[in-house]
C-alpha cells in the first residue's frame, strides 16, 4: 500500500534505513523524512536498521560519534525487538523472498506490521507488498 505523507501532528513512524540514509546523505527523498520525523509524535527504527544505517554511514566516513549524535538529535528511537518481533520477521521474509527483500527488510516491516504504523522506505518493492500497513516511498 503506498500512501502520501500525512499532514503535521501524525502519529509514530518507523524509518527504514534508506530513509535514514536518505535524510542524513541528502538524498533524494531526505526532505520528505525530515518533515515526517519533524511531524511524527516519535520516529523509531528497528536495531537492525540501525546497525546497516551505521555501517553504510561509517563506510562514507562518518564517525560512531556522529552517527550517535545524528540520530539523538533527530531524537530517533530504537524500538524494542523480542522472540514474536522475531518470528514475524522470519514468516514475512520467509513470504517475501521472491521480492528480493532482505532479513534487515524483514524484521522492519515486521515492526511495522505489528505496531500498525506507517514506515518510510525508498525500497519500491515494499510497495507490491500486501501487509496491511501504509508503506510511504520517499522517492
Amino acid at each position: 500500500m503506498i500512501t502520501a505523507l500525512e499532514p503535521a501532528g501524525i502519529g509514530p513512524i518507523l524509518l527504514d534505513s534508506s530513509a535514514l540514509l536518505a535524510l542524513c546523505l541528502h538524498e533524494p527523498g531526505g526532505e520528505q523524512v525530515e518533515r515526517a520525523v519533524g511531524a511524527s509524535s516519535h520516529a523509531y527504527m528497528t536495531v537492525t536498521n540501525v546497525a546497516e544505517s551505521t555501517s553504510r554511514l561509517m563506510r562514507m566516513g562518518w564517525t560512531v560519534p556522529e552517527v550517535e549524535s545524528a540520530m539523538t538529535d533527530l531524537e530517533i528511537m530504537v524500538l524494542p525487538e523480542d522472540r514474536s518481533h522475531g518470528i514475524l520477521a522470519g514468516e514475512l521474509h520467509a513470504r517475501t523472498r521472491g521480492t528480493g527483500l532482505s532479513t534487515g527488510d524483514a524484521v522492519c516491516l515486521a515492526a511495522a506490521v505489528r505496531e500498525e504504523w506507517p514506515v518510510f522506505t525508498s525500497d519500491r518493492a515494499w510497495a507490491t507488498l500486501d501487509l496491511g500497513i501504509p508503506v510511504i516511498l520517499i522517492r
